[in-house]
């Protein structure tokens, strides 16, 4: 095979794995969140929260609202609020959990979704899931592993919560 060839294979398998995962994660998980307002079935769009009259750009990586292009912030491909921008800026961020998932078990990174949605919801702990890919050329395939960072003192308490949830 050439590159241009293993490119557009990988390529493919990784949309189709964030299709999956986005598609599952809506549909199946989160009951009621802040992702009800958007169609996936494309027959309505989602509205900014502060300007109602505005279609939103995206969503914030922290609370999950939307918001319009004058509201949301871009860095690096992450989307934010104005607040929580100012938050990801002014903050050290880490890796506080990490899941590797793969085509058997693509729904168990799922559960960092819920932890994230249910520490928000409750208890309003600033946290941000990003999925980060790793070709395994030895056994070719993809490794896919779904991460939650946290500001860096959160560290222990975002953990031992994370114990907790995941025992129930």
């Amino acid at each position: 095979m050439n590159l241009l060839t293993i490119f557009l294979i990988i390529s493919n398998c990784l949309l189709l794995t964030i299709i999956f995962i986005g598609y599952y994660f809506r549909k199946k998980i989160l009951k009621k969140s802040t992702f009800d307002n958007l169609s996936l079935s494309g027959s309505g769009p989602t509205n900014c929260l502060s300007h109602q009259n505005e279609l939103a750009k995206g969503s914030c990586m922290i609370c999950g609202e939307y918001w319009c292009a004058d509201c949301i912030k871009t860095h690096k491909n992450l989307n934010f609020c104005t607040q929580h921008f100012l938050l990801f800026n002014s903050s050290t961020w880490d890796q506080a959990l990490n899941i590797k998932t793969s085509e058997n078990n693509s729904e168990n990174g799922l559960i960092l979704y819920k932890f994230k949605e249910n520490i928000w919801n409750k208890q309003k702990f600033p946290t941000f899931i990003q999925t980060h890919y790793k070709i395994n050329l030895e056994e070719d395939y993809i490794e896919t592993y779904i991460s939650l960072y946290c500001i860096k003192s959160d560290l222990e308490k975002i953990r031992k919560q994370f114990d907790s949830f995941s025992s129930t």
